[in-house]
């Protein structure tokens, strides 16, 4: 990958991060009186979340289109502390488990509805007693990316943005 391209492909995954970090961070504080602004809000930040680090993982470490950008220019350690959020455990099933399943039967596949998902994660989207693990999780998830963006603008200042 020649130079141009890499630091193309930097700008993007900086400008996705800083998508998301907006995403999960200030857009959310709108929507918490208004289902339909919390329900887009939720949708749209679910597809971020799996194209950035979850769509397409097979034999990688982690899915998503950053993973491959940063191992083709070794700085996948960028990582690190997206992956470590990515398994830490709910209710006996992997964040990350739990993540795909939500997009997958919520947001795209399925009956969008909580009965087309499979009983552990059911449980976990219904029962009240794991909302508090999961705000946690995504707090977590909001640091890891936040350090992300800084790692991936402090590449691009050294390439000289």
């Amino acid at each position: 990958m020649n130079s141009d391209n890499i630091q193309d492909q930097l700008e993007r995954i900086y400008f996705f991060c800083q998508m998301f970090n907006y995403g999960f961070g200030r857009s959310g504080l709108w929507t918490i009186n208004d289902p339909i602004a919390y329900g887009y809000n939720t949708f749209a930040n679910i597809h971020l979340l799996s194209t950035m680090f979850l769509v397409d993982k097979r034999d990688k470490p982690i899915g998503g289109f950053v993973y491959p950008i940063l191992a083709s220019i070794k700085k996948e350690g960028f990582l690190d502390n997206v992956q470590s959020v990515f398994t830490k455990e709910v209710k006996g099933t992997s964040f990350e488990e739990y993540l795909r399943k939500y997009r997958n039967k919520l947001a795209t596949h399925g009956d969008l509805s909580p009965h087309s998902l499979p009983d552990n994660i059911r449980e976990i989207i219904l029962g009240e007693d794991t909302d508090e693990r999961l705000l946690d999780l995504l707090d977590e998830l909001r640091e890891a990316v936040e350090n992300l963006t800084t790692k991936i603008q402090s590449e691009l200042n050294i390439a000289g943005i």
